[in-house]
């Protein structure tokens, strides 16, 4: 991005010096929307909020969160008026969606956020159509190789270590 001619480094900058930044992972944390803990996160720990919560709520988190840490929503991240979620660094990556990420145990409150993203958090039109042309090149390139017949496929390879 540095090299870019337009760098975000004054952005970036401004939302690190000006907003709160949690150190949240979504591969090592899970993030808990409890609207009856968060006002109690001052007073515990994300463990011992996880223990007062009753049997069945604790075997629904655990199942959701597996061997993550689960985070209570609550404190700096309930008061702030500027979130930045770091994640474009390695150890800051939230790539995968946020419904693996993020727990509501009213799923009156889960389903309206849901909706919400579904509806109204989109690419714009211009990412869509660059994506569109880089598709249309691959496509147009793999017309070479016969036994493609003009298709581009994309295939995830995971190391065998994962």
């Amino acid at each position: 991005m540095a090299k870019s001619d337009r760098p975000c480094d004054t952005v970036y900058d401004f939302l690190i010096s000006e907003a709160y930044v949690p150190e949240l992972q979504a591969n090592t944390e899970c993030l808990i929307f409890d609207i009856d803990k968060q006002a109690s996160t001052e007073d515990y720990t994300h463990s011992e909020l996880f223990d007062l919560l009753p049997i069945d709520e604790q075997e629904k988190l655990q199942q959701f969160c597996g061997q993550r840490n689960p985070v209570f929503y609550g404190n700096e991240l309930a008061s702030s008026p500027i979130i930045h979620f770091h994640s474009g660094e390695k150890d800051h990556r939230l790539l995968n969606h946020f419904y693996t990420f993020i727990y509501f145990p009213d799923t009156k409150i889960e389903h309206t956020y849901k909706r919400f993203v579904r509806d109204f958090l989109h690419y714009t039109d211009t990412i869509w159509c660059a994506a569109g042309r880089v598709i249309q090149l691959l496509e147009d390139e793999s017309k070479s190789f016969s036994s493609m017949h003009g298709k581009y496929i994309s295939i995830c390879v995971l190391p065998s270590s994962v």
